[in-house]
């Protein structure tokens, strides 16, 4: 008797075959059709009376994803790029590999600076492709159209800010600084603390007990930073001044007098151009002054009513001062900086976002991610942090002793949303620390703004 040639195809061993021509046995003797699977593309035999063209894995692992065929690298996608009046017209036809509008914006060389995307079009259907052993499968393709246009106010904008940044950095060369030669001997670090100054915010007397505008914001400032620096440079030889700003020193971050994350600040006084112009003028007398005493370092701290306003400003403070050799900007991204001095590590945080028992975890993995082995060099921690409005120290986690997290006060006046919520009774200040390189934290400076005071009121 005839061995089955389907036997002897498979590898199996053979048995009589005696049913069918060509010879198969009873196993083998119902398939007798050569089909093509839709899914897979393998060739497989099917029975004759049965529908459909699924081998048997496809069949038993239908409703699940399956992958698809592999194909030629030479695909069909087929893309059309045509210049129409309004702009650009791309489509895509029998689309296999560009199968959705981010890899088409890749292939073309999408500019989102210079042009927007105003329509979409996108169809999904079935078509064939040849597979890399030379046979046809069955393939889900796409049809994809988008229309653009030209960005006209974003390549205005940018060439706008390129040009600004161009012209300010040309004039810092001319800016000129006090000539006093520093004696770096006292290993002193000042720190200047001004934090939550919420310039342009409006405070009425008869409502709130207490007067605040633009105009009163501005000579608190001053006479608080004059008071912290005269104060420190009395009694140390600073070797060097850290000045932290940001932290709410801009009460809203917009045009419409909204903060960063859109809350109204119906409460305010001025406008936003006004205002921002305003900070630049007091961050640059603040940083002339320091000049005359110590080099300065200015680390911009990201508030959660000026997140922007202190960004686009801090870009202009690094271009101004880019040719100044004693004055540093950090204006880095980042909601936490940090700054070491000797044995000592500052962090610097506005503080809405995080939970403060968790900041000594954060801070010595970001301290070596950003800046490598300042953490373990140093011996005295502590993180700064604003939002609050209010005066304290808090003792760290007991796993975590050693790192100490304060809050620090504002200078500002308590407006009518803080009274209604009962967030009352703050003294209003600002803070200098006194950081001896090897020895940590030798003192404290107040400038603390009492009722008596002629800027409490008009």
């Amino acid at each position: 008797m005839v061995d089955c040639r389907k036997c002897i195809e498979l590898g199996q061993k053979p048995k009589p075959a005696k049913y069918t021509n060509p010879p198969r046995c009873r196993k083998h003797k119902q398939y007798t059709q050569e089909t093509v699977c839709r899914v897979c593309g393998e060739t497989f035999l099917k029975r004759p009376r049965r529908t459909g063209s699924l081998c048997s894995t496809c069949w038993s692992n239908r409703g699940t994803a399956v992958s698809p065929a592999p194909v030629a690298e030479s695909s069909t996608d087929q893309i059309v790029d045509r210049i129409v009046d309004t702009g650009r017209e791309v489509s895509v036809v029998n689309g296999y590999l560009i199968n959705d509008v981010e890899t088409l914006k890749k292939r073309i060389k999408f500019d989102p600076l210079k042009e927007k995307i105003y329509d979409t079009q996108i169809k999904a259907y079935q078509g064939y492709m040849r597979r890399l052993d030379g046979k046809n499968t069955q393939v889900q393709m796409f049809s994809i159209s988008i229309k653009i246009r030209p960005n006209n106010e974003q390549i205005v904008l940018a060439d706008l800010k390129k040009e600004m940044i161009d012209e300010i950095r040309k004039a810092s060369v001319l800016i000129k600084t006090p000539k006093i030669k520093y004696a770096y001997k006292s290993q002193h670090l000042g720190e200047l603390g001004t934090f939550e100054l919420h310039l342009g915010k409006f405070v009425d007397f008869m409502s709130t007990g207490a007067d605040y505008n633009l105009d009163i914001a501005e000579k608190v400032f001053t006479w608080a930073f004059e008071e912290l620096l005269s104060r420190c440079a009395h009694e140390y030889h600073l070797d060097r001044i850290l000045f932290p700003i940001g932290n709410d020193f801009i009460h809203f971050d917009n045009l419409s007098r909204e903060t960063t994350h859109g809350t109204a600040m119906n409460e305010s006084v001025g406008t936003y151009y006004g205002v921002k112009k305003k900070a630049r003028q007091l961050i640059d007398w603040a940083i002339m002054r320091s000049l005359e005493v110590a080099p300065i370092d200015v680390i911009v701290v990201p508030g959660n009513h000026d997140a922007h306003a202190m960004y686009t400003l801090g870009e202009v403070l690094e271009a101004k001062y880019e040719n100044i050799k004693h004055v540093t900007i950090d204006n880095r991204p980042f909601p936490r900086k940090y700054y070491s001095w000797g044995k000592n590590m500052i962090g610097l945080t506005h503080g809405r976002d995080e939970k403060l028992r968790e900041l000594p975890i954060i801070m010595p993995v970001e301290c070596e991610e950003h800046s490598p082995g300042t953490w373990s060099g140093s011996t005295f921690r502590e993180v700064h942090v604003g939002h609050f409005h209010h005066r304290q120290k808090i003792e760290s986690l007991r796993d975590y002793k050693g790192i100490g997290i304060r809050l620090l006060p504002t200078l500002s006046a308590v407006d009518l949303w803080h009274i209604g919520k009962g967030h009352i009774g703050s003294i209003r200040s600002g803070e200098a620390y006194i950081w001896h390189k090897m020895n940590g934290l030798s003192d404290t400076k107040f400038a603390t703004l009492s009722r008596d005071s002629s800027l409490w009121t008009k």
